[in-house]
C-alpha cells in the first residue's frame, strides 16, 4: 500500500492514529498489530504524520513491559556460512575488540540480512557481546534512515 495508520496509545493527542507515508517507511514489512516507534509531526492541516527514522520491533516483550529503543544502534555487517549475523558497532568494538553476534536461527527466524540496521540492548548472560531480542530493525527509507531517534 502506499500509506498505513498507526494506533497511539496516547489517544488524547493521535484519537485516529498517525498517518505513515510509504515515501517514510517500507510498508511492506509491517502486519496488522507490528509495534512500531517513529518521531511525530504535524503535516500542513495539523494532522499527526510519522517521520523516520520508523523502527520495526524484532521479537516479543514482556507481558506488561513498555517496548523501548536499545542503547545501542548499527548494521548488521556480514553473516557467517552457519547463519550468525555480526552487527557493527564502534562502542561494542572497543569494549569487547569484536563485532556483537546475532544468534543464526534469531537471523533466520525474522529474515534479517546484511545492511539491516538494528538498535538494541546485550544479552546479559552472554560472555560474547550479543543483540538480546526482542530489539528493533529500521525500515526506514534510505533518505529517512539518518534522522534522529524517536523520543
Amino acid at each position: 500500500g502506499r500509506f498505513a495508520f498507526i494506533h497511539s496509545e496516547d489517544e488524547v493527542r493521535f484519537p485516529r492514529g498517525i498517518f505513515l507515508h510509504h515515501a517514510v517507511a517500507d510498508l511492506s514489512q509491517l502486519e496488522v498489530g507490528s509495534i512500531v516507534a517513529c518521531r511525530v509531526s504535524e503535516d500542513a492541516r495539523g494532522r499527526p504524520q510519522a517521520k523516520g527514522p520508523v523502527w520495526l520491533t524484532i521479537g516479543f516483550w514482556p507481558e506488561g513491559t513498555r517496548p523501548t529503543l536499545g542503547t545501542f544502534e548499527g548494521p548488521i555487517a556480514r553473516v557467517a556460512r552457519n547463519g550468525m549475523g555480526f552487527v557493527e558497532n564502534e562502542e561494542i568494538s572497543l569494549q569487547y575488540e569484536r563485532d556483537c553476534v546475532m544468534h543464526s536461527k534469531l537471523m533466520a527466524m525474522y529474515g534479517l540480512q546484511v545492511g539491516d540496521i538494528l538498535s538494541f540492548d546485550l544479552y546479559p548472560a552472554s560472555p560474547l557481546p550479543s543483540v538480546c531480542v526482542p530489539c528493533w530493525k529500521s525500515i526506514a527509507l534510505p533518505a529517512e534512515a539518518q534522522g534522529p531517534r524517536p523520543a
